[in-house]
């Protein structure tokens, strides 16, 4: 097996889109290996606001925040925090910004995130910042009472800025605006883009976006582009080799460690140094793994199907997927509910043939376990098919409508022709 496999894993490393994926796959910034948690992005965010610090942009940033506020409050928001022309147009050059400020409220110590204050224009502005987790132990409604206690007739903002948007429910106090990092991508994007800022501060602000506050994206590097697409073809080409992989295991000193998910801790503090107890094939094995452990750290999960995914919604842009480790869903969008189960649905499974290759078919499952406005149409579905559903059955399924040796979704293809066919039938019986 291992000797098969190690064959088999040779031809993969050595296929010309997985040196390609090789290259790609190392990290080109130091920000990529930072684990950036709520406290780093407030840190970043209180340097990107002060209008004072070495970013040189003086208050490109606060005005951008400013501007998002003053488009998300409400009414009721507007009028009492004074976000108005005024504070949009005012200068914050003496602005100041503080992190954690500790402050004592109900005989309590608590600690404001992000402090803006400038005492010459009696402003303050208070900043909660969230990165999945919810507001707790009433801090929003803390430290607005304690800012509206402690600088009363100043001008008072205050943010909540929560880059998941969720909801805080009954901790979400209304003095707050709610703001994701839309504002601050979008600004660090026109900043770039507008030419105005050296290669060096690009290259910051392009990691500050990227790995930070944004998402990186290959369409603005050329050396990326095609990366999510040479994956996925690697994974359809290389199916069974990753497959093998994700299933084998190293057995040592009577454990047993599955190839892909040895660590490099576990490997060269533990394994390596007892190689001698390991058979050559699997000792190898392990030494390709490690040594493209980027590569397979980024095929690890993927298979044919999500390569067939993308050139199945190609083949119609109408539906709508369902993608698993052996098998893919697909059904029409208009025939997809609101909540439950769908009421019909086409699956291509893989399969192990009587000939012990590796098949698959098409099936469809017509479901009433649906919403009841949907049971028509299930009913229609099966007669288009030659069944019907017996009394009280609420699944019926329709196997294996064509078996196939590959995922050919070429033109005038076996598979294509039998899903063509299929969906015609679901179409007319819906019009």
């Amino acid at each position: 097996m291992s000797d098969d496999l190690l064959k088999k894993v040779t031809s993969l490393i050595t296929d010309k889109d997985f040196q390609a994926l090789s290259s790609r796959c190392v990290a080109t910034s130091l920000f990529e290996e930072i684990k950036f948690d709520e406290n780093k992005k407030s840190d970043i965010l209180a340097w990107l606001l002060n209008p004072n610090e070495g970013h040189q942009q003086g208050e490109y940033f606060i005005k951008a925040l400013m501007n998002a506020v003053s488009s998300n409050a409400d009414e009721a928001q507007f009028n009492t925090f004074s976000i108005s022309a005024d504070i949009l147009q005012m200068s914050f050059s003496n602005l100041q910004v503080v992190r954690e400020l500790s402050i004592t409220h109900k005989r309590q110590t608590k600690y404001i995130d992000l402090f803006l204050i400038d005492p010459y224009q009696q402003l303050v502005i208070v900043i909660e910042r969230k990165d999945g987790s919810l507001a707790k132990n009433n801090q929003l409604f803390n430290y607005a009472d304690w800012a509206e206690a402690h600088y009363d007739g100043w001008k008072h903002v205050f943010i909540l800025s929560d880059s998941y948007g969720l909801d805080h429910k009954k901790q979400y106090d209304k003095r707050y605006i709610q703001l994701d990092d839309t504002w601050l991508t979008d600004a660090l994007l026109d900043l770039i883009s507008r030419d105005k800022v050296t290669s060096y501060q690009e290259a910051k602000f392009r990691d500050i976006h990227d790995y930070i506050f944004g998402r990186w994206s290959e369409k603005r590097d050329d050396y990326y582009l095609g990366f999510d697409k040479i994956l996925k073809q690697v994974a359809e080409s290389h199916c069974e080799t990753l497959r093998a992989l994700e299933n084998h295991c190293v057995k040592f000193k009577r454990a047993s460690f599955n190839i892909l998910d040895i660590s490099k801790n576990t490997y060269f503090a533990k394994i390596l140094p007892n190689a001698q107890s390991i058979d050559c094939n699997s000792l190898k094995l392990l030494e390709l793994v490690q040594r493209y452990s980027p590569v397979f750290n980024q095929l690890h999960g993927l298979n044919e199907f999500d390569e067939f995914e993308d050139k199945l919604k190609n083949l119609n842009k109408y539906l709508v997927t369902e993608l698993h480790a052996d098998n893919i869903y697909f059904t029409l969008k208009h025939h997809l509910p609101s909540t439950g189960c769908w009421p019909i649905a086409f699956e291509v499974k893989r399969i192990v043939t009587e000939e012990d290759e590796t098949g698959y078919e098409l099936n469809l499952t017509i479901s009433k376990y649906s919403d009841e406005a949907y049971h028509s149409l299930a009913e229609k579905a099966a007669k288009a098919f030659g069944k019907s559903f017996k009394q009280n059955q609420k699944r019926l399924p329709i196997k294996q409508l064509v078996l196939v040796e590959d995922l050919d979704l070429s033109i005038g293809s076996k598979l294509v022709k039998e899903i063509n066919s299929s969906l015609n039938k679901i179409s007319i019986i819906a019009c």
